[in-house]
């Protein structure tokens, strides 16, 4: 019982964040829905096993399998019966919820990570328990150490995500040792290593300096968002277009905006860690070109919020809105 309760110390905090600050303008885009349907889906049912091979690669996934596989057979005590009702516990909890295109993400997956480092840590230390094969242990500890640094820096390993390699830019190479200071310190491409930041709190502050102006907001990017709206306690009217809009000319988003009573539209710019730019799901390539360059009309941009090598654009639709 007591095992029980301690496992879902990880789930009643999440409970709580959703009962009391879920819904617009606040910090959850919605509450947590039960939907054991989800279960009937193979797919749905088996997404946050999948991420595994993604998030940790197909190496450390077999070390994981092992060390689960010694917990069962040699371990059995407390902390492992913790561990299991602590992964179990959460798998069905993540998995159970209503908002299906939150199922799988990385970020819930990894609640799981502290329960694998606990395998592994056992399946190690079993293995200094093998006698005149107790280098094992050192060993396997070694490797696992040394290729969980050089796949997290400068060594991309299929399927593992791109992005982990952190050291490694969008062409695959890596920068000269000797330049990697000067590199870091000036950040001249941060796109290439991983990181994306795109300023849409500046977006809440531009409206709150200019209130009554906003309108209706086009975006593709409505969860964060949704986080600033609570951050700068603001609410903004947010038209969701993701998996729904792409434009190929500029008369299109016109057009498209007029009809939905549309007053503005954000726009990032700028490239990702695999050098694809910001914009290429949801705009042709000349009209994200033409945005890039500085050409708008009959568009009006308002305000470009610039951080580093990214941006977001704030372009106003003319003739639309209120």
């Amino acid at each position: 019982i007591k095992v029980g309760w301690l496992s879902l110390a990880g789930v009643l905090p999440w409970l709580l964040l959703a009962g009391v600050f879920a819904g617009p303008g606040r910090f959850l885009r919605s509450s947590y829905e039960l939907s054991l349907s989800n279960w009937l889906s193979p797919d749905l049912a088996t997404q946050f096993l999948q991420q595994l091979p993604l998030q940790l690669s197909w190496p450390v996934v077999v070390v994981v399998l092992l060390s689960l596989a010694h917990a069962v057979i040699r371990q059995r005590d407390t902390l492992f019966a913790y561990t299991l009702v602590w992964f179990g516990v959460s798998y069905i909890f993540f998995t159970s919820d209503g908002c299906t295109q939150c199922v799988g993400h990385d970020r819930f997956a990894l609640i799981w990570f502290p329960v694998i480092a606990i395998w592994i840590g056992g399946f190690a230390a079993g293995l200094a328990e093998l006698g005149p094969f107790r280098w094992l242990s050192v060993g396997v500890s070694a490797a696992l150490i040394v290729y969980i640094g050089l796949v997290s820096t400068v060594m991309r390993v299929s399927p593992l995500g791109p992005k982990y390699a952190s050291y490694v830019n969008a062409a695959g190479s890596v920068p000269p040792i000797a330049s990697a200071s000067e590199y870091w310190k000036q950040n001249v491409n941060p796109n290439d290593v991983g990181t994306v930041y795109i300023p849409a709190g500046r977006v809440f502050e531009h409206f709150k300096d200019n209130p009554g102006t906003a309108g209706r907001i086009m975006t593709w990017d409505p969860q964060r968002m949704e986080f600033y709206s609570f951050k700068h306690e603001l609410a903004l009217q947010i038209y969701d277009c993701v998996n729904q809009c792409k434009f190929d000319t500029k008369t299109q988003m016109i057009d498209f905006s007029r009809e939905k009573d549309v007053k503005h539209v954000l726009v990032a710019s700028g490239r990702n860690y695999i050098g694809t730019s910001l914009w290429a799901q949801y705009l042709g390539p000349e009209l994200g070109q033409a945005f890039e360059e500085g050409k708008f009309e009959p568009l009006e941009l308002v305000e470009r919020f610039d951080h580093g090598d990214h941006a977001l654009l704030l372009i106003r639709i003319p003739g639309a809105g209120s």
